[in-house]
Protein backbone atom coordinates (compact mmCIF):
# COMPACT_ATOMS: atom_id res chain seq x y z
CA UNK A 1 0.00 0.00 0.00
CA UNK A 2 1.48 3.26 -0.88
CA UNK A 3 1.72 5.93 1.81
CA UNK A 4 -0.45 9.23 1.71
CA UNK A 5 2.41 11.27 1.76
CA UNK A 6 4.23 9.54 -1.33
CA UNK A 7 1.11 9.33 -3.45
CA UNK A 8 0.58 13.81 -2.90
CA UNK A 9 4.40 13.98 -3.59
CA UNK A 10 4.32 11.69 -6.63
CA UNK A 11 1.59 13.64 -7.87
CA UNK A 12 3.59 16.96 -7.97
CA UNK A 13 5.76 15.98 -9.31
CA UNK A 14 3.47 14.71 -11.93
CA UNK A 15 1.86 17.79 -12.69
CA UNK A 16 5.39 19.81 -12.57
CA UNK A 17 6.72 17.83 -14.93
CA UNK A 18 3.41 18.21 -17.27
CA UNK A 19 3.31 21.90 -16.92
CA UNK A 20 6.96 21.78 -17.80
CA UNK A 21 5.94 20.15 -21.26
CA UNK A 22 3.02 22.19 -21.76
CA UNK A 23 5.35 25.23 -21.50
CA UNK A 24 7.76 24.18 -23.88
CA UNK A 25 5.43 23.15 -26.36
CA UNK A 26 4.03 26.42 -26.42
CA UNK A 27 7.38 28.08 -27.16
CA UNK A 28 7.88 25.81 -29.88
CA UNK A 29 5.14 26.69 -31.69
CA UNK A 30 5.52 30.11 -31.24
CA UNK A 31 8.90 29.70 -32.81
CA UNK A 32 7.39 27.83 -35.42
CA UNK A 33 4.79 29.96 -36.24
CA UNK A 34 7.55 32.98 -36.60
CA UNK A 35 9.59 30.98 -38.52
CA UNK A 36 6.40 30.27 -40.73
CA UNK A 37 6.42 33.99 -41.28
CA UNK A 38 9.12 34.88 -42.12
CA UNK A 39 9.20 31.80 -45.27
CA UNK A 40 5.96 33.14 -46.42
CA UNK A 41 7.25 36.51 -46.57
CA UNK A 42 9.86 35.35 -48.69
CA UNK A 43 7.26 33.34 -50.64
CA UNK A 44 5.60 36.65 -51.34
CA UNK A 45 9.02 38.34 -52.99
CA UNK A 46 8.72 36.58 -56.50
CA UNK A 47 5.08 38.46 -56.66
CA UNK A 48 6.50 42.11 -54.65
CA UNK A 49 8.96 42.14 -57.84
CA UNK A 50 6.99 41.42 -60.51
CA UNK A 51 4.40 43.99 -59.09
CA UNK A 52 6.84 46.45 -57.84
CA UNK A 53 5.91 50.13 -58.92
CA UNK A 54 2.31 49.60 -60.41
CA UNK A 55 -1.32 49.69 -58.93
CA UNK A 56 -1.11 45.93 -58.13
CA UNK A 57 1.53 45.76 -55.92
CA UNK A 58 -0.15 45.24 -51.87
CA UNK A 59 0.98 48.28 -49.77
CA UNK A 60 3.14 50.27 -52.18
CA UNK A 61 1.99 53.77 -53.63
CA UNK A 62 2.14 53.82 -57.44
CA UNK A 63 4.59 55.84 -58.60
CA UNK A 64 3.70 59.63 -60.11
CA UNK A 65 3.94 60.25 -63.97
CA UNK A 66 7.78 60.80 -64.37
CA UNK A 67 8.80 59.76 -61.44
CA UNK A 68 11.12 57.10 -60.66
CA UNK A 69 10.55 54.02 -58.09
CA UNK A 70 12.95 52.30 -55.77
CA UNK A 71 12.10 49.35 -54.22
CA UNK A 72 14.68 48.06 -51.39
CA UNK A 73 14.69 44.53 -50.88
CA UNK A 74 16.71 43.37 -47.90
CA UNK A 75 18.94 40.13 -48.89
CA UNK A 76 21.92 40.50 -45.67
CA UNK A 77 22.11 41.63 -42.14
CA UNK A 78 25.77 41.68 -40.26
CA UNK A 79 25.63 43.40 -37.37
CA UNK A 80 28.87 42.23 -36.08
CA UNK A 81 30.29 44.32 -39.36
CA UNK A 82 27.23 46.87 -39.22
CA UNK A 83 26.27 46.20 -42.73
CA UNK A 84 22.94 45.80 -44.42
CA UNK A 85 22.97 44.82 -47.97
CA UNK A 86 20.14 44.99 -50.36
CA UNK A 87 18.84 45.13 -53.48
CA UNK A 88 17.64 48.03 -55.45
CA UNK A 89 15.29 47.37 -58.57
CA UNK A 90 13.98 50.72 -60.13
CA UNK A 91 10.70 51.25 -61.62
CA UNK A 92 11.53 54.24 -64.81
CA UNK A 93 9.04 56.37 -66.45
CA UNK A 94 8.18 55.50 -69.87
CA UNK A 95 9.54 59.29 -70.30
CA UNK A 96 12.94 57.80 -69.49
CA UNK A 97 12.70 54.61 -71.51
CA UNK A 98 13.03 53.10 -75.26
CA UNK A 99 10.14 51.12 -76.57
CA UNK A 100 9.28 50.71 -72.49
CA UNK A 101 12.70 48.47 -72.13
CA UNK A 102 15.81 50.20 -72.70
CA UNK A 103 17.21 53.68 -70.85
CA UNK A 104 17.09 56.66 -73.41
CA UNK A 105 19.85 58.35 -71.58
CA UNK A 106 22.04 57.76 -68.44
CA UNK A 107 20.42 57.91 -64.71
CA UNK A 108 22.32 58.15 -61.91
CA UNK A 109 20.86 57.22 -58.49
CA UNK A 110 23.00 58.47 -55.31
CA UNK A 111 21.84 56.71 -52.07
CA UNK A 112 22.56 57.23 -48.36
CA UNK A 113 23.85 56.53 -45.87
CA UNK A 114 26.18 53.87 -48.10
CA UNK A 115 29.77 52.64 -48.64
CA UNK A 116 28.34 52.05 -52.32
CA UNK A 117 29.21 54.46 -55.12
CA UNK A 118 26.11 56.05 -56.78
CA UNK A 119 24.09 53.62 -59.26
CA UNK A 120 24.50 54.22 -62.45
CA UNK A 121 21.86 53.11 -65.13
CA UNK A 122 23.84 53.55 -68.71
CA UNK A 123 22.11 54.74 -71.96
CA UNK A 124 20.73 51.54 -74.13
CA UNK A 125 20.74 49.17 -70.81
CA UNK A 126 17.85 47.34 -69.74
CA UNK A 127 16.61 47.89 -66.13
CA UNK A 128 18.75 46.09 -63.94
CA UNK A 129 18.99 44.88 -60.05
CA UNK A 130 21.83 46.59 -58.24
CA UNK A 131 23.08 45.45 -54.99
CA UNK A 132 23.67 48.40 -52.14
CA UNK A 133 25.76 48.03 -49.42
CA UNK A 134 24.56 50.56 -46.26
CA UNK A 135 26.23 51.53 -43.26
CA UNK A 136 23.89 52.39 -40.36
CA UNK A 137 24.43 55.71 -38.23
CA UNK A 138 24.18 54.91 -35.51
CA UNK A 139 25.53 51.59 -35.61
CA UNK A 140 23.60 48.30 -34.58
CA UNK A 141 24.07 47.47 -31.39
CA UNK A 142 24.97 43.92 -31.33
CA UNK A 143 25.65 43.94 -27.55
CA UNK A 144 21.66 43.68 -26.84
CA UNK A 145 21.55 40.07 -28.81
CA UNK A 146 18.85 38.63 -29.24
CA UNK A 147 16.98 42.44 -28.74
CA UNK A 148 19.47 44.32 -30.86
CA UNK A 149 18.56 46.49 -33.63
CA UNK A 150 18.49 50.01 -35.32
CA UNK A 151 16.29 52.40 -37.19
CA UNK A 152 18.70 53.87 -40.66
CA UNK A 153 16.84 56.94 -42.67
CA UNK A 154 17.82 56.15 -46.31
CA UNK A 155 17.87 59.08 -48.52
CA UNK A 156 17.57 58.93 -52.18
CA UNK A 157 18.03 60.92 -55.16
CA UNK A 158 18.26 60.84 -59.28
CA UNK A 159 19.01 62.75 -62.05
CA UNK A 160 19.42 62.10 -65.54
CA UNK A 161 22.59 62.94 -67.58
CA UNK A 162 21.93 64.10 -71.19
CA UNK A 163 24.78 63.58 -73.79
CA UNK A 164 25.96 66.67 -73.53
CA UNK A 165 26.79 66.28 -69.65
CA UNK A 166 23.73 68.22 -68.62
CA UNK A 167 21.91 67.07 -65.71
CA UNK A 168 18.38 66.88 -65.28
CA UNK A 169 17.13 66.04 -61.29
CA UNK A 170 14.52 63.84 -61.60
CA UNK A 171 11.92 62.79 -58.97
CA UNK A 172 12.54 59.60 -56.75
CA UNK A 173 10.11 57.06 -54.54
CA UNK A 174 10.84 54.09 -52.01
CA UNK A 175 9.38 51.31 -50.80
CA UNK A 176 11.04 48.36 -49.15
CA UNK A 177 10.13 44.67 -48.69
CA UNK A 178 9.72 44.05 -45.18
CA UNK A 179 11.71 40.68 -44.49
CA UNK A 180 15.21 39.47 -44.09
CA UNK A 181 16.72 36.19 -42.94
CA UNK A 182 16.35 36.29 -39.17
CA UNK A 183 15.10 39.88 -39.21
CA UNK A 184 11.61 42.02 -39.26
CA UNK A 185 12.37 44.93 -41.05
CA UNK A 186 10.56 47.79 -41.67
CA UNK A 187 9.94 50.84 -44.20
CA UNK A 188 7.93 54.09 -42.92
CA UNK A 189 7.94 57.02 -45.40
CA UNK A 190 8.99 60.13 -44.12
CA UNK A 191 7.35 63.04 -44.40
CA UNK A 192 9.20 65.71 -46.07
CA UNK A 193 8.98 69.41 -46.62
CA UNK A 194 8.80 71.85 -50.03
CA UNK A 195 12.60 72.08 -50.89
CA UNK A 196 13.98 72.71 -54.46
CA UNK A 197 15.78 69.49 -55.03
CA UNK A 198 12.95 65.76 -54.70
CA UNK A 199 14.44 63.35 -52.24
CA UNK A 200 12.98 59.99 -51.09
CA UNK A 201 13.10 59.39 -47.49
CA UNK A 202 12.38 56.08 -45.64
CA UNK A 203 12.97 54.91 -42.34
CA UNK A 204 13.68 51.21 -42.02
CA UNK A 205 13.78 49.84 -38.72
CA UNK A 206 15.62 46.69 -37.94
CA UNK A 207 15.15 43.81 -35.41
CA UNK A 208 15.73 40.26 -35.01
CA UNK A 209 12.85 37.44 -35.70
CA UNK A 210 10.51 36.29 -33.44
CA UNK A 211 12.51 32.79 -33.91
CA UNK A 212 15.29 33.93 -33.26
CA UNK A 213 14.44 35.25 -30.51
CA UNK A 214 12.48 32.15 -28.80
CA UNK A 215 15.19 29.83 -30.06
CA UNK A 216 18.35 31.60 -28.38
CA UNK A 217 16.25 31.78 -25.35
CA UNK A 218 15.55 28.36 -25.27
CA UNK A 219 18.84 27.83 -25.87
CA UNK A 220 20.62 29.96 -22.79
CA UNK A 221 17.31 27.92 -20.71
CA UNK A 222 18.71 24.76 -21.68
CA UNK A 223 22.50 25.89 -20.39
CA UNK A 224 21.21 27.41 -16.74
CA UNK A 225 19.36 23.55 -16.65
CA UNK A 226 22.05 21.71 -17.37
CA UNK A 227 24.26 23.69 -15.13
CA UNK A 228 21.89 23.40 -12.29
CA UNK A 229 21.53 19.58 -12.90
CA UNK A 230 25.42 19.11 -12.81
CA UNK A 231 26.20 21.14 -9.53
CA UNK A 232 23.26 19.22 -7.65
CA UNK A 233 25.10 15.79 -9.04
CA UNK A 234 28.00 17.06 -7.34
CA UNK A 235 26.29 17.72 -4.84
CA UNK A 236 24.89 14.14 -3.81
CA UNK A 237 28.21 13.00 -4.56
CA UNK A 238 30.22 14.91 -1.86
CA UNK A 239 27.27 14.34 0.61
CA UNK A 240 27.34 10.23 -0.20
CA UNK A 241 23.99 10.52 -1.55
CA UNK A 242 24.60 9.12 -4.89
CA UNK A 243 27.43 6.34 -5.10
CA UNK A 244 30.58 7.79 -6.99
CA UNK A 245 30.81 6.29 -10.81
CA UNK A 246 34.12 7.30 -12.11
CA UNK A 247 32.82 7.22 -15.88
CA UNK A 248 30.47 10.36 -14.59
CA UNK A 249 33.33 12.59 -15.15
CA UNK A 250 33.25 12.40 -19.15
CA UNK A 251 29.56 13.44 -18.50
CA UNK A 252 30.43 16.75 -16.55
CA UNK A 253 33.87 17.61 -18.93
CA UNK A 254 31.10 16.75 -22.20
CA UNK A 255 28.81 19.33 -21.21
CA UNK A 256 31.53 21.95 -20.29
CA UNK A 257 33.09 21.89 -23.77
CA UNK A 258 29.99 22.07 -25.57
CA UNK A 259 29.06 25.08 -24.00
CA UNK A 260 30.99 27.86 -25.97
CA UNK A 261 30.42 25.96 -29.65
CA UNK A 262 26.52 25.46 -28.63
CA UNK A 263 26.75 29.51 -28.11
CA UNK A 264 29.08 30.64 -31.10
CA UNK A 265 26.77 29.06 -32.93
CA UNK A 266 23.56 30.48 -32.02
CA UNK A 267 21.22 31.74 -34.87
CA UNK A 268 23.24 35.40 -36.15
CA UNK A 269 25.03 35.04 -32.71
CA UNK A 270 27.50 38.20 -32.23
CA UNK A 271 31.18 37.52 -30.81
CA UNK A 272 31.55 36.87 -26.93
CA UNK A 273 31.53 39.53 -24.59
CA UNK A 274 27.85 40.58 -25.20
CA UNK A 275 25.29 40.44 -21.86
CA UNK A 276 23.95 37.29 -22.45
CA UNK A 277 27.48 35.44 -21.78
CA UNK A 278 28.13 37.60 -18.61
CA UNK A 279 24.94 37.30 -17.34
CA UNK A 280 24.40 33.15 -18.54
CA UNK A 281 27.25 31.25 -20.62
CA UNK A 282 30.19 31.91 -18.99
CA UNK A 283 28.08 31.50 -15.65
CA UNK A 284 27.29 28.22 -17.11
CA UNK A 285 30.85 27.36 -17.68
CA UNK A 286 32.25 28.41 -13.80
CA UNK A 287 29.46 25.70 -12.56
CA UNK A 288 29.75 22.97 -15.10
CA UNK A 289 33.57 23.59 -13.81
CA UNK A 290 33.00 23.65 -10.21
CA UNK A 291 31.08 20.49 -10.17
CA UNK A 292 33.52 18.56 -12.26
CA UNK A 293 36.14 19.55 -9.77
CA UNK A 294 33.89 18.47 -6.84
CA UNK A 295 33.21 15.21 -8.34
CA UNK A 296 37.03 14.31 -8.92
CA UNK A 297 37.66 15.43 -5.09
CA UNK A 298 34.57 13.59 -4.32
CA UNK A 299 35.98 10.58 -6.31
CA UNK A 300 39.53 10.24 -4.88
CA UNK A 301 38.24 10.50 -1.36
CA UNK A 302 35.43 8.06 -1.26
CA UNK A 303 36.25 6.41 -4.65
CA UNK A 304 37.31 2.61 -4.32
CA UNK A 305 40.75 1.48 -4.13
CA UNK A 306 42.87 -1.14 -5.77
CA UNK A 307 43.20 -3.64 -2.47
CA UNK A 308 45.47 -6.89 -3.45
CA UNK A 309 45.38 -9.62 -0.97
CA UNK A 310 47.95 -12.35 -0.51
CA UNK A 311 45.22 -15.17 0.14
CA UNK A 312 43.94 -14.64 -3.02
CA UNK A 313 43.91 -17.47 -6.00
CA UNK A 314 45.60 -14.97 -8.46
CA UNK A 315 48.18 -13.62 -6.18
CA UNK A 316 49.14 -17.28 -5.76
CA UNK A 317 49.00 -18.04 -8.66
CA UNK A 318 51.19 -15.48 -10.05
CA UNK A 319 53.72 -16.59 -7.24
CA UNK A 320 53.94 -19.51 -8.41
CA UNK A 321 54.15 -18.80 -11.91
CA UNK A 322 57.36 -16.60 -11.10
CA UNK A 323 59.21 -19.81 -9.94
CA UNK A 324 61.80 -21.62 -11.46
CA UNK A 325 60.76 -25.10 -13.32
CA UNK A 326 63.86 -26.86 -11.09
CA UNK A 327 62.26 -25.82 -7.95
CA UNK A 328 59.51 -26.21 -8.29
CA UNK A 329 60.19 -29.69 -8.96
CA UNK A 330 62.51 -29.86 -6.00
CA UNK A 331 60.20 -28.49 -3.45
CA UNK A 332 57.23 -30.98 -4.51
CA UNK A 333 59.80 -33.84 -4.45
CA UNK A 334 60.57 -32.83 -0.61
CA UNK A 335 57.26 -32.51 0.08
CA UNK A 336 56.42 -36.13 -1.38
CA UNK A 337 59.50 -37.34 1.22
CA UNK A 338 58.19 -35.86 3.74
CA UNK A 339 54.49 -37.33 3.96
CA UNK A 340 55.59 -40.29 2.26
Amino acid sequence: MVHPANQTTRGRNTLAVRIALIAVGVVYVLGIIGYAINVRDYDELEVFLDTYGTEDASDVTPPAPGEIWLGLVPRLLDPNQNLVVLDVVAKLPTSELVDDIRLRRTIEIVIEPTDSPALVLQQGEINPVRELRLRPVPAIAYFDYPFDGTRIEIKARASAVDEDGSRTRLKVSMDGFESAPGFRVTFDEKAQPEQSQPIANEIATINRSISVIVVVLLLLAAMALLAILATLVARSVILRRRKVEATMAGWFAAMMFAIIPLRTNMPGAPPIGVWIDFLVVLWVELLLMFALAVFIMSWLRYGPSPVASDSSPDTKSARQSDLDPNEASGQSQQQHGKYG
